[in-house]
């Protein structure tokens, strides 16, 4: 009994954070355009100029990795939470 409902938790929690992974460019990209537009173009020459940051390639793949394992910890805990109540 146990083993299976790891299995499923960990399944559960597997498909949100692909879920996420999957969406968090569209709304990264559309939270921009609407700062974008609302800000005027004066301020930014393209959306994504609000967010650009002097980064490494290694930096960018460390935070990505840093934030992936943080969400999917945050959402098993939270599914854990959820299911124990």
């Amino acid at each position: 009994m146990r083993d299976e409902y790891a299995e499923q938790l960990f399944r559960r929690t597997t498909d949100v954070v692909v879920y996420s992974a999957v969406a968090m460019p569209l709304i990264v990209f559309w939270v921009a355009t609407i700062v974008y537009l609302v800000t005027g173009a004066e301020e930014a020459p393209y959306p994504f100029s609000l967010f650009m940051v002097e980064v490494t390639w290694w930096s960018a793949i460390a935070d990505l990795f840093k934030y992936f394992c943080l969400l999917f910890v945050l959402v098993f805990q939270f599914i854990r939470w959820k299911d124990s109540r």
